[in-house]
């Protein structure tokens, strides 16, 4: 029996798939208080994997809530690209996204200890009274989708150079969390992840981080503010070097990143080999004691041959996660969860002839598509924008119903895929 605690319901979903079909009797929740009531209410389970990262209670303030009246519960924490966490009350942990052999391996050995009963009873209002306030901020992405595969192997020696790099990714786009993830992660790096501009002030203003990748546009404070913010409020030698995730190329607005204090910018959808260029010109700045002037990152709005959509997803995707089918599925499928809310912000936009709603939903959208390599409906996205930017939705019904059409054909394209990739797995 186990108990799975994750506050990301696709996690939950996909854990409570395998390890049901391993033949385990699986309850499945989605908070640190929700485990600490079930553990109360139904003693004797024989392991529990828990989040790293969830709101209000983390992972180990629920490992250390549950402690004295389960000393010898197999504890398995679950945690974003490699990092460790050191509690000698750990059982073992687990990197997402989570690979299925790994997580085969690491059930079979915690299961495989000698049984020791768990005694159980936690009392509710203390789990209550265990749980901070939400004042941490987030070091880890809004994310923690599940793609089974084999463990990730070590960086080879040609990144180990990126992996001493304190890096923290301020971004509020699940999709473009995961894809800068998995950018870093194969350039040797490994990354914290702030949802928003104000979780990342608070970030960078509790621990030294050598650089951020800047998201502009997200909730509470966007990029410009948290950069002003940064700059004003820490002292010279904890500034971290700042570099802008932008789709915008006009002169003026890279001139506005750097008056807010940004010390270089990249173009969205994000090349790996401009991600690499960023990486060692912070290494080199460091080393250095100096910083290097930006350099010009390719437009991502620049026009280019018109290419069909399954081969520029294929594309996008093969380049940023190679043979690794489990991960383009995880992207695909997250893309395919976010996109529909997405589209029913635009239309409850145009609907209450609110521009500004329509363009945030539009850029996030534009953001997603492009990161998966779905060009039209980016394009798109970026007319639907560039149009509520000025104010007026009077011609805006037939750029959404375009959206609209592209987005159907595109999850059949992406569904399409995604059974390819399970032909191929099953082959």
């Amino acid at each position: 029996r186990s108990v799975i605690v994750d506050d990301h319901a696709a996690s939950r979903e996909v854990l409570a798939e395998l390890t049901t079909a391993w033949g385990m009797q699986v309850q499945a929740v989605d908070s640190g208080i929700a485990a600490l009531r079930r553990l109360n209410d139904a003693p004797g389970y024989d392991v529990v994997l828990i989040d790293r990262h969830m709101p209000r209670m983390d992972g180990l303030m629920l490992i250390r809530a549950m402690a004295p009246q389960h000393p010898n519960l197999p504890l398995i924490l679950m945690h974003p690209f490699g990092r460790r966490e050191h509690d000698p009350r750990l059982t073992d942990q687990l990197s997402k996204p989570i690979r299925r052999a790994a997580l085969a391996r690491t059930l079979a050995a915690a299961l495989s200890r000698p049984p020791t009963p768990d005694p159980g009873g936690v009392d509710s209002g203390e789990a209550d009274s265990a749980a901070p306030s939400e004042t941490e901020a987030s070091s880890a992405p809004a994310s923690g989708s599940i793609a089974p595969a084999e463990e990730a192997s070590p960086a080879p020696a040609s990144t180990a150079k990126h992996a001493s790099l304190r890096i923290l990714v301020a971004e509020d786009n699940r999709v473009n969390q995961q894809v800068a993830l998995r950018m870093l992660a194969k350039l040797g790096a490994q990354a914290d992840v702030a949802a928003d501009g104000r979780k990342a002030v608070e970030a960078v203003q509790q621990q030294a981080y050598d650089l951020v990748l800047m998201d502009l546009h997200m909730p509470e404070l966007d990029g410009l503010e948290a950069t002003r913010l940064i700059r004003d409020t820490l002292p010279a030698h904890r500034q971290p070097r700042i570099v802008a995730m932008t789709a915008s190329a006009m002169p003026e607005d890279r001139r506005r990143l750097l008056e807010a204090g940004m010390d270089d910018y990249v173009s969205k959808p994000t090349r790996l080999d401009e991600l690499a260029a960023v990486l060692d010109r912070c290494r080199d700045a460091h080393r250095a004691g100096t910083d290097p002037a930006p350099t010009e990152s390719p437009s991502s709005d620049t026009t280019t041959p018109v290419v069909p959509m399954i081969d520029s997803i294929r594309t996008q995707l093969t380049e940023l996660a190679g043979d690794d089918l489990d991960f383009i599925r995880e992207i695909l499928t997250d893309y395919l969860n976010v996109a529909p809310d997405l589209l029913a912000g635009i239309d409850a936009g145009l609907g209450a002839s609110d521009p500004n709603q329509t363009r945030e939903a539009a850029h996030t959208l534009k953001s997603s598509s492009g990161a998966i390599g779905a060009r039209e409906l980016q394009q798109l996205c970026a007319e639907l924008e560039a149009l509520s930017r000025g104010g007026s939705l009077e011609q805006a019904s037939s750029i959404v119903r375009r959206i609209h059409e592209t987005f159907e054909t595109l999850q059949q394209i992406i569904q399409g895929e995604l059974d390819r990739l399970d032909a191929r797995q099953a082959a």
